[in-house]
């Protein structure tokens, strides 16, 4: 179908004081088993126009406190029944030494319900976390670092990678790819939403419309915010 080709991003300079608060937003993070970032010559916007794909990419700034110091960069691309969305980050901080932080997170879904997922986190080039899900039967079966962690056979019609492009009208439970369990969401406010993630902080989504416009953690290091910019 040549729709899971993903464009290469190169992110120079970015840092911000607490990199690991990306994980509580990105769930992850934002994507990604097969990474947004392989080298092609055409865009994946060209290449999803070019085979009749329909493609939509999400930019958002990342600020801790009132400071920008990041970029985070979500893609969905939908071929006939399928959609595949994509986030990826890459973020450097600067505390006793230099950290390199990469989170990848690649979710596959037909008819709106998951078929498979890969998360992966890897500190200065050096891979710390790989999460996968793939369905067998009406089975999903969980694994972390190629061991198995459980599964279930409870419907997952909603990720924290989807929730960039998909509002959560109808949703109750999301799944989170980094922690590999389902996170209760409640609508706090019109086009509101929150979640208390298992380390006990909440991160509130916003939507503008079909668009998530603002993603906001109150951390224990402080305040992270994710605002769109296209």
């Amino acid at each position: 179908m040549g729709c899971h080709t993903y464009n290469e991003y190169k992110f120079k300079h970015m840092r911000f004081t607490l990199a690991a608060i990306i994980l509580l937003i990105s769930g992850s993070g934002c994507i990604h088993g097969q990474s947004i970032k392989n080298t092609t010559t055409t865009s994946v916007k060209e290449n999803s126009a070019i085979k009749g794909c329909q493609y939509s990419q999400a930019i958002f700034g990342v600020y801790f406190g009132s400071k920008k110091v990041g970029t985070l960069i979500a893609e969905k691309i939908t071929n006939h029944q399928i959609t595949t969305y994509a986030i990826h980050s890459e973020v450097k901080i600067n505390l006793i030494i230099e950290l390199k932080i990469e989170e990848s997170i690649k979710d596959v879904f037909t008819k709106d319900l998951l078929i498979s997922s890969v998360h992966t986190r890897e500190v200065n080039d050096v891979q710390k976390a790989k999460n996968t899900v793939v369905i067998q039967g009406d089975t999903y079966f969980f694994n972390s670092d190629n061991k198995p962690t459980g599964g279930t056979s409870e419907r997952i019609t909603a990720t924290i990678c989807s929730l960039y492009f998909n509002e959560p009208v109808n949703e109750t439970v999301v799944y989170s790819e980094s922690y590999q369990q389902f996170i209760t969401m409640v609508s706090s406010k019109q086009n509101t939403y929150e979640m208390q993630l298992p380390n006990g902080t909440t991160t509130t989504y916003k939507y503008a419309g079909p668009k998530l416009m603002s993603v906001f953690s109150n951390t224990t290091w402080g305040d992270l915010k994710f605002v769109r910019e296209n």
